[in-house]
């Protein structure tokens, strides 16, 4: 199994989605004190570089890897939430996590909704066992808008 799935923390960083202000930066799980700086950073640089484009729903739609600008942010109606920590793909999947406990908007949260929710359930859950409690959440969180039946339908793990 490659290192970056046994990574287990990381930073999440919270932005006003008018205002581009952090509101939050909270460390999460357990993480290698040499990279603690690192995830740090990048955790602020993706919410940021979402703020600046403001036509992007996600970082990946920015992603730069030659010039160390990676996927791991959501935006939401009132908040950007970014994290990094373990990989981009378990990074943005806690970000979807956020998103769906704390944006107000149950419209909303239909954007994350279908195939790209599913891969992250059946894929990442999976993979990195740091990420579980995350999605448990957006499951629990998730259940107004019938994430349980999808997840049947399509012949989910969970």
């Amino acid at each position: 199994m490659p290192a970056e799935y046994e990574r287990h923390g990381g930073y999440l960083t919270i932005l006003d989605a008018e205002t581009g202000q952090i509101l939050v930066i909270l460390a999460c799980g357990t993480m290698n004190p040499e990279k603690r700086e690192k995830y740090l950073h990048f955790s602020q640089e993706k919410a940021l570089r979402l703020f600046e484009n403001k036509d992007h729903n996600t970082s990946y739609e920015s992603r730069d890897e030659e010039n160390l600008k990676f996927a791991g942010a959501i935006r939401g109606e009132e908040f950007i939430y970014s994290f990094s920590g373990p990989q981009e793909d378990v990074d943005e999947a806690i970000c979807i996590s956020m998103f769906y406990i704390f944006e107000p908007s149950e419209s909303n949260r239909f954007w994350f909704k279908g195939e790209k929710l599913l891969n992250y359930y059946n894929d990442v859950y999976v993979r990195n066992g740091f990420v579980h409690k995350f999605l448990s959440l957006t499951r629990r969180y998730n259940e107004n808008i019938l994430m349980d039946k999808i997840l049947r339908d399509k012949g989910s793990i969970l």
